[in-house]
């Protein structure tokens, strides 16, 4: 799992990284109004918190403690991200849509810090991992969504 961890966390901020290179791209556009600043900080946070639940889990080796911790920390502070971002932002259906499996998918990682027991024979470990690879690819298409949009400013 480790390893796994590792390349998820390289493979997040690295597309934080590209995502703040289309920010940068568009700038006047993505920093015009505060609700257009809000989508970009949540979609940096698509980034963001996978790669920092990643980071923690390889950090934490063997103990399950830190990991369930790092996986609580970012799953609350994605969600609370979307959450705002759903509900204060005016968003396509699309990228509504996608904010809202989003932020699910966060609220699903914050409750598999608390399971102690396999699912479905699964560790929640691995649950997670497939969480935020979920996550990070829900991200891409919302961010690309984001980048092809018209500019209507």
């Amino acid at each position: 799992m480790a390893d796994f961890y590792a390349t998820l966390a390289g493979i997040a901020f690295t597309l934080l990284g590209l995502w703040w290179v289309v920010v940068q791209m568009k700038y006047e556009l993505w920093m015009s109004t505060p609700a257009r600043r809000r989508v970009a900080y949540a979609a940096s946070m698509h980034f963001v918190a996978p790669g920092l639940i990643a980071l923690i889990a390889v950090l934490s080796g063997e103990e399950s403690q830190i990991w369930r911790l790092g996986a609580a920390l970012g799953g609350v502070l994605g969600a609370a991200v979307s959450g705002y971002a759903l509900l204060s932002v005016n968003l396509s259906r699309s990228q509504r849509l996608q904010e809202g499996l989003i932020c699910l998918l966060f609220l699903v990682a914050t409750g598999l810090a608390f399971v102690t027991t396999p699912l479905f024979g699964v560790r929640p470990v691995m649950i997670e991992a497939l969480v935020d690879t979920a996550v990070l690819g829900l991200g891409v298409q919302f961010v690309w969504d984001c980048f092809t949009e018209r500019d209507t400013a």
